[in-house]
């Protein structure tokens, strides 16, 4: 409105041309004059208009930004987040981690993000089984190094993590008598120590009853540390495939000191993905 006052002031004030001496248009001649408007009467002329001045101006006006908000992501009792940072585009576009031979097996487990080891070979997952061998043979220093590397190997695991032991000779043995999984806690790790420090060898090499139990678990153990310093049955060996089928657990073998067992354990380990090692006499 304040635009068009002016506009209209000015052209008022404004010679256009001027008139032939006949008093008939002639067309432009002579010089074009303008008037040129005071302040004063410019603040007149907008006091003048509809609304008494110059219209208010919103200071921020809405753009389309405004209309776009960070996603909520929730889930296990969370807050919505409040923003969306460069770290976040893994989540928000599906992105993680994949571990090899990953997916969800029968009780909804699967590899994560933590980790651990025995005897040298590394493992994935959150949650990690131990089927040990603790026959007469494994007496003196296998029985000792064997405490060791559970110790060790229970020592290395995340807070998130949680494990379960069973030991075996003639008949299976779960530390602690529970079936079921540990945190590995800090009350977690000093419990298994002192479990661990409580094995005794005695007995023959019979690992199966320790495989139905692992099997059993719910959910599913991510790996299998199976450990052995003898011979046992060949039978276990299709046992132990056909049980592990479907669920397809990794089962990570290690012979201590004796070959005696290495064509079963190798076998074990190729059917079911894992992986072999030999550990020498301490």
């Amino acid at each position: 409105m304040v635009a068009h006052l002016v506009f209209i002031a000015i052209a008022a004030v404004v010679i256009v041309g001027r008139t032939a001496g006949d008093g008939h248009d002639s067309g432009f001649s002579g010089p074009v004059e303008m008037a040129v408007i005071s302040e004063a009467e410019l603040a007149r002329l907008q006091a003048d208009a509809p609304g008494g001045g110059t219209p208010a101006v919103p200071e921020m006006l809405p753009t389309e930004l405004d209309t776009i908000h960070a996603p909520e992501v929730s889930g296990g009792g969370e807050s919505p987040r409040e923003g969306v940072g460069m770290g976040d585009l893994g989540t928000l576009t599906g992105g993680g981690d994949v571990s090899a031979g990953g997916g969800l097996g029968l009780g909804g487990s699967g590899s994560g993000g933590g980790g651990t080891s025995f005897f040298g070979i590394e493992a994935s997952g959150n949650r990690f089984a131990y089927l040990v061998d603790v026959s007469s043979s494994m007496q003196g220093k296998r029985l000792l190094l064997l405490q060791q590397e559970l110790t060790k190997s229970v020592h290395k695991m995340d807070a998130g993590s949680e494990f379960i032991m069973v030991a075996f000779a003639s008949d299976k043995q779960v530390l602690g008598e529970r079936t079921e999984w540990r945190e590995a806690s800090e009350s977690g790790k000093r419990w298994a120590r002192a479990q661990i420090g409580l094995l005794a060898a005695n007995g023959n090499t019979e690992p199966l009853s320790g495989f139905k139990v692992l099997f059993t678990m719910r959910p599913r153990p991510d790996a299998i540390f199976f450990m052995t310093d003898g011979e046992f049955d060949p039978a276990v060996v299709k046992d132990v495939a056909d049980m592990n089928a479907k669920l397809r657990i990794p089962i990570h073998c290690i012979c201590l000191g004796s070959k005696q067992g290495e064509e079963q354990m190798k076998t074990i380990a190729e059917q079911s993905r894992g992986t072999y090692r030999f550990v020498p006499e301490p």
